[in-house]
């Protein structure tokens, strides 16, 4: 095999190693936001509820639903495309690359009304860098486990195999991933708790000198 056909073979794992990883991660990120985003619109769509608060999270979940679409529509893309006529795979490539892109301008969105609703004191503290944290964990964790899964398809020599390996590390990746940065949050917060706790009984003790 000469050095341009290593090359595009290179370049065709990895688009399918990103159209895969974007399966998995676009689904469980649709799979965590649909919910919120059904919740949003009732808020807003009822005059009860509806505030800028309510208005905030609809942006934020809205906008994390389009990262997850455009994740998915992006992997259909990347992964389609190798069975596609040559002048398909072109448009089908730009498809990916623009989906790809505007899932990365989504989820900016999303942060920036999600920091405006922390601003705002709409969102504790806790629930704030817990949830940066999670999403930290889960995204490494997807990399990691998306990484894997696609060695695991040289390594064996199953290409036709290997977008299915590497979505699967992918989503095992993205859950323990989320699994570990949910524990550790939460440990972490019982430990800082405890130590609120602690210090207050201390006060109470020394203020009213109680034996």
């Amino acid at each position: 095999m000469n050095q341009h056909a290593q090359q595009f073979v290179r370049v065709s794992r990895q688009r399918v190693a990103l159209g895969a990883g974007e399966l998995s991660f676009g689904a469980w990120r649709l799979k965590n936001s649909l919910p919120e985003w059904i919740d949003d619109i009732c808020d807003v769509d009822n005059p009860a509820t509806r505030s800028t608060s309510s208005l905030l999270r609809l942006g934020e979940s809205s906008s994390s639903v389009l990262a997850g679409s455009s994740m998915l529509v992006s992997s259909g893309a990347l992964n389609s495309a190798r069975f596609a006529s040559e002048a398909m795979q072109s448009r089908l490539y730009s498809l990916g690359r623009f989906s790809g892109l505007t899932s990365l301008a989504a989820l900016g969105v999303s942060e920036a009304f999600l920091v405006s609703r922390y601003v705002r004191g709409d969102v504790m503290s806790q629930e704030f860098w817990t949830g940066q944290w999670i999403m930290g964990t889960s995204t490494i964790g997807g990399i990691a486990g998306g990484f894997g899964g696609n060695a695991i398809g040289v390594l064996t020599q199953t290409e036709f195999l290997a977008p299915l390996y590497t979505a699967a590390g992918t989503a095992t990746g993205t859950f323990l991933g989320s699994e570990v940065g949910t524990r550790t949050a939460q440990m972490y917060y019982e430990h800082k708790f405890g130590e609120i706790d602690r210090a207050y009984g201390k006060w109470v003790y020394d203020r009213y000198a109680i034996k």
